[in-house]
């Protein structure tokens, strides 16, 4: 597990999402992200820094 300096994110490896049909795959809090590119995490990480 990974955390950054400021603290704000972390990052954890995991076996099984159980979504592999749909990989890659990423959850951040409770929320599923299917079929994830370098996009659609840009996406993703402005949505939470910004919240």
């Amino acid at each position: 597990m990974g955390v950054s300096p400021s603290g704000l994110w972390s990052v954890e490896g995991v076996e099984c999402l159980a979504n592999c049909g749909f990989g890659p795959n990423m959850m951040v809090n409770d929320i599923l992200y299917e079929k994830v590119t370098p996009e659609l995490l840009e996406e993703v990480i402005l949505k939470y820094q910004n919240a």
